[in-house]
C-alpha cells in the first residue's frame, strides 16, 4: 500500500491510461512508476464503480476500471523505496498487514479482500 500525500490515506497503487496506452500497459508503467519494478500482472477483472464528485470531476459518475493484481513480499520493500520514481503522490510505502494506523479507503480495502 502507499501512503497518498494528497488524499491523507493508505492506497493501492493504480492510475489512468496515458494517450495511445492500453490498460495492462498502464498497470506495468504505473507499477515502474510508484514502485520502481518491472512487473507482469495477474489481469482480475473489470469493475464498475459510481464515482463521487472529487479532484478529477465535479459530478457524479459511472467508470469502469481494469483491475490488475501483483503480490510482493516483504523483501521487496527495500527494492521499492531505493527505486520507486513517484515520491511526491506516494510519501510512504507498507505491506497491508504493516499498517495500524491511518485510513485505507473503502474501495482499496475491499480490493485487497477480493485479491
Amino acid at each position: 500500500m502507499g501512503f497518498n500525500h494528497w488524499r491523507k490515506a493508505w492506497e493501492i497503487f493504480g492510475g489512468c491510461p496515458e494517450p495511445g496506452e492500453d490498460l495492462r500497459t498502464t498497470m506495468i508503467r504505473e507499477a515502474k512508476e510508484e514502485l520502481g519494478i518491472d512487473c507482469d500482472p495477474e489481469w482480475l477483472g473489470l469493475a464498475h464503480f459510481e464515482i463521487q464528485p472529487d479532484y478529477f470531476s465535479d459530478k457524479i459518475r459511472e467508470e469502469y476500471g481494469a483491475i490488475y493484481g501483483l503480490s510482493l513480499g516483504k523483501e521487496y520493500l527495500s527494492q521499492i523505496e531505493e527505486l520507486r520514481i513517484d515520491r511526491e503522490e506516494i510519501e510512504e510505502i507498507k505491506l497491508l498487514r504493516e499498517i495500524t494506523s491511518g485510513e485505507i479507503r473503502e474501495l482499496d480495502r475491499k480490493l485487497t479482500e477480493f485479491y
